[in-house]
């Protein structure tokens, strides 16, 4: 049906299909929704109802402010972390994806302040001091004194081609 159309006039008119699938997709979440509650409204008992809140708040949260205790975490970063943390692997997976991108776009050289490259999962780079840090079991260790100094212009070369995803 659209093999005839022009690649514009395709765009022009899948334009409206993602919003409309996610609407579509909430409609039924909510219909959903509304079935299962109106079925089980009669089930529902105070202590229940109360655990359930109880579930998703304090429950929830205790552990995760009990495991903060001892760190420089302020009172309300870690309420904050522990509301909106651990909520189910699709949401640390996805917490995951953006941390490394954001975590890598703020993380600095302690030494200049400037943007450090990634190479690979072992190294963070600083091309313009050629010093690298590396990177312990998904922690970068950002310390001055533990620092590697690349004097080579080969490996300063090679860790350019691989912070860019080039072989090498």
């Amino acid at each position: 049906m659209l093999s005839g159309l022009r690649e514009r006039h395709k765009e022009e008119l899948l334009r409206g299909a993602e919003p409309t699938g996610e609407a579509l997709a909430l409609l039924t979440w909510v219909l959903f929704g509304g079935i299962v509650v109106a079925r089980m409204i009669e089930r529902v008992t105070w202590p229940a109802l109360l655990y359930a809140v109880l579930s998703l708040t304090v429950i929830r949260m205790l552990p995760v402010f009990l495991c903060l205790i001892g760190t420089r975490t302020s009172t309300a970063d870690k309420l904050f972390i522990g509301w909106f943390g651990p909520r189910g692997l699709a949401t640390i997976v996805f917490a995951i994806l953006v941390l490394d991108e954001k975590l890598l776009s703020i993380l600095v050289c302690p030494e200049d302040r400037g943007p450090l490259l990634l190479v690979g999962d072992k190294f963070l780079y600083n091309p313009r001091l050629r010093r690298a840090y590396r990177i312990e079991d998904d922690i970068p260790v950002l310390l001055v004194d533990e620092a590697v100094a690349v004097t080579d212009e080969a490996e300063h070369q090679r860790m350019l081609d691989r912070a860019s995803g080039e072989p090498g």
